[in-house]
């Protein structure tokens, strides 16, 4: 979080998300407060830091390497709607922070630990 909020201060621009704003939640690596990273740009990044951390755990731990070579953002957003899920937050808040339209998709979320 410290590197997604510093950037925003340096600029001018609220440190938390208000879910309200029109803004990058990303900034630019460049510094242009007016460029931010798209989301296919934030994927490649997420898969190229999972490949390396795969690589490093190769020799020791090749089950967990296959895991995080197939890791991804999506991966992240079920990881995260299932820890949500895990501490007690309220379905239909996730619901609403996933935005979907139904419920019983967000139920899909909520599965075995893994």
């Amino acid at each position: 979080m410290p590197a997604i909020r510093e950037p925003k201060i340096f600029h001018g621009l609220p440190s938390v998300p208000s879910g309200n704003e029109q803004g990058p939640v990303v900034m630019s690596i460049g510094g242009d407060a007016t460029r931010y990273l798209t989301p296919a740009a934030v994927y490649l990044i997420v898969k190229e830091v999972f490949r390396r951390a795969a690589d490093e755990i190769e020799s020791t731990n090749p089950v967990g390497a296959a895991t995080l070579h197939r890791a991804s953002t999506h991966w992240l957003r079920h990881s995260a709607a299932s820890h949500q899920a895990d501490a007690g937050t309220d379905l239909r808040f996730i619901q609403k922070n996933l935005r979907h339209a139904s419920i019983e998709t967000t139920g899909i979320y909520l599965h075995a630990e893994e």
